[in-house]
């Protein structure tokens, strides 16, 4: 126990005769200590949420960058095929491939931006 809490602790259960506080003072000050003890535990409540909210967007961001790199991977191998089979088609199979991977790079970049 701290020990602020342990000087009110004694404040309440210590007579008034001997130095202690009345018995309205002593309700007061068990109100103004619960009150403050309410603020903490909904602050609490407030950063576990942040860290629960960053942690989902960096899970999600990690599973849509990976998802991308291997999709732009296997993408990137169908350009490549392509360009062999049919090389005039060579500028729009990359437009192509250059343009999801830019998407993905958005969608990455969005996720981190999003706090």
């Amino acid at each position: 126990m701290s020990e602020i809490m342990r000087r009110v602790a004694d404040a309440l259960l210590t007579p008034v005769e001997a130095g202690g506080l009345s018995r309205r003072d002593a309700r007061e000050l068990q109100r103004a200590v619960d009150r403050q003890a309410a603020v903490g535990i909904v602050r609490a409540a407030g950063v576990q949420a942040d860290g629960y909210v960053s942690n989902t967007v960096v899970e999600t961001a990690d599973f849509v960058a990976d998802s991308g790199l291997s999709r732009t991977a296997r993408l990137s191998r169908r350009e490549e095929d392509l360009i062999r089979e049919a090389p005039l088609g060579e500028a729009r199979y990359r437009a192509i491939v250059d343009t999801y991977a830019s998407l993905v790079a958005r969608e990455v970049a969005k996720l981190g931006s999003q706090r």
